[in-house]
């Protein structure tokens, strides 16, 4: 498990940052303890190679060249899971075939036809899965004016799609045994952002929500569970986040050992980035175990000395990308 953890930091180091520098899709990475799985677009993203490295083996190719434009991929009971954008559709690979066997697409009365979702992560169980699943976070449009009849629009020409004030929900759906369901149970917040970066993960029983708002507002981490009574109720709650994983771009959000971990890229003195790895500790605070500008591996238990900051956030040097819903 510590070196599945470790292979994926240093395999993302290597696959994420070329890609962004040179404006191309993003390779794809997931794994569980079975395998790792690299999804490589092409460069204008409408095809892309699956290669997989089983634990303890090297790289090996599955198949490359398949049609299809790629938007969320899961490692799911050593399976590559793989939801496609334009048009919205899901498949899965198997390690001893070059074959993708198709699935139906994600369809359910709450999901928005076509909506691809904005984060995609496996889990062991949850919820009304007693097995291996996968969850999905898919965003719901509505229009604020019909939650604020002070601020609705007058004019009829006002109550276009164009002239609406749109907040998203960000609605989860859990896929066991074939079919999506939706997550009834999950209460539903309102962003006022379309472009949003988000991210979802399971750890501890509990399902984590990450999201990144475009320019330097900050990330904000949430976590949901179930109600432990019907006189307290669930509700998402809000952890706080220290100012280098709040203000940092967050590149993969996973479970190690059980546990919450983000891998992301954080600003650093002298226009430059280095990635880090932060591990929630709970019910403590999240600790910084993996370092790239020192080359560091402090799984043994030493957290890095906590630094000052630099005063980065309002700099023109950090500008990175974040994708758009």
């Amino acid at each position: 498990m510590r070196f599945l953890c470790l292979t994926l930091c240093l395999a993302l180091t290597a696959a994420v940052a070329p890609a962004q520098s040179a404006q191309h899709p993003s390779p794809l990475l997931c794994g569980d303890s079975q395998a790792l799985w690299l999804v490589r677009p092409s460069d204008d993203g409408n095809n892309f190679d699956v290669l997989f490295r089983p634990t303890g083996e090297k790289w090996q190719t599955l198949v490359t060249g398949i049609s299809g434009k790629v938007s969320q991929v899961a490692s799911l009971g050593g399976t590559l899971q793989v939801i496609f954008k334009d048009p919205l559709g899901q498949g899965m690979f198997q390690m001893n075939s070059p074959d993708m066997v198709p699935l139906e697409r994600p369809s359910n009365p709450q999901w928005p036809p076509g909506a691809v979702p904005l984060a995609l992560c496996a889990a062991d169980k949850f919820d009304a899965a007693t097995k291996p699943c996968l969850i999905a976070l898919v965003s719901q449009y509505g229009d604020t004016s019909s939650t604020s009849p002070a601020s609705a629009p007058t004019s009829r020409t006002s109550t276009t799609g164009a002239a609406r004030n749109p907040f998203v929900s960000l609605q989860p759906f859990l896929f066991s045994d074939g079919k999506w369901q939706a997550m009834t149970d999950v209460p539903l917040d309102s962003f006022t952002r379309k472009n949003n970066l988000a991210m979802i993960a399971v750890a501890d029983g509990k399902l984590y929500r990450m999201v990144s708002p475009p320019g330097h507002e900050g990330n904000s981490l949430s976590v949901w569970e179930h109600a432990v009574s019907i006189t307290w109720p669930s509700f998402w709650r809000s952890i706080a986040l220290e100012e280098d994983l709040a203000y940092s771009k967050p590149i993969a959000m996973f479970t190690f050992a059980g546990k919450l971990a983000v891998l992301a890229a954080v600003p650093a003195e002298k226009d430059k980035i280095h990635l880090a790895l932060f591990i929630l500790e709970s019910p403590g605070p999240f600790q910084q175990v993996y370092d790239s500008t020192r080359q560091t591996n402090l799984m043994r238990g030493t957290p890095l000395r906590r630094r000052k900051p630099p005063e980065w956030a309002n700099s023109s040097s950090w500008s990175g990308s974040r994708a758009a819903s």
